[in-house]
């Protein structure tokens, strides 16, 4: 009981961490144009504020699904809706209208190659499938957070090793580095028991 508690106060903490740096990304990188915040490389992607703002989302929508009140609940899941539709939206953007960007739609000026990458929209979907099923406990749900471990850490260490290599993986060129960390952490932080009906 000690080390399932443990881990569930480790995962909490992730998740904070990760929500934490996401809003530094978008206020502080985005809000006052700080580029190595947004890139931490020149020659890298930026984590456009979309994404930033679907990582605030998710990591309030852990903790609120873990509380033990109905209407934390609620809003927890209405969360994972919204991070959810701008994950999609981004998707019909991509697949559609591949020139036109999410954040150009609210006026956001981003860099010329920057926008949410199609495998990031797919990350975001897979990871509030997690959080959706959490309480179940499922196979499922779980094999999503395995999965969602190995593709995000993958891609990490490859993206770290060889920028050229991962810039040939057509549904992830997007991806900026803290995106595939955050991600990294995220799911990790979800492996801990969730909440129980």
């Amino acid at each position: 009981m000690l080390r399932i508690s443990l881990f569930r106060d480790v995962s909490e903490k992730a998740l904070g961490v990760v929500g934490a740096l996401a809003f530094l990304v978008l206020l502080v990188g985005w809000g006052m144009d700080i580029d190595w915040l947004v890139r931490m490389r020149s020659d890298a992607y930026a984590m456009v504020p979309s994404t930033s703002i679907c990582f605030i989302m998710a990591c309030g929508a852990a903790y609120l699904l873990t509380e033990k009140t109905a209407s934390c609940r609620v809003l927890g899941m209405f969360l994972l809706g919204a991070v959810s539709a701008i994950a999609g939206i981004n998707i019909l953007l991509a697949t559609l209208l591949y020139g036109v960007k999410l954040e150009e739609l609210f006026g956001v000026n981003v860099g010329l190659d920057d926008r949410m990458a199609t495998g990031t929209s797919l990350g975001f979907l897979l990871l509030c499938f997690r959080m959706a099923t959490w309480h179940r406990n499922s196979d499922f749900s779980f094999v999503a957070a395995i999965v969602g471990v190995i593709v995000s850490g993958g891609l990490l260490l490859l993206l770290l090793a060889d920028a050229r290599a991962f810039d040939t993986l057509p549904l992830f060129r997007e991806t900026s580095l803290p995106t595939l960390l955050f991600f990294t952490l995220v799911f990790t932080g979800t492996l801990a028991p969730g909440y129980r009906d």
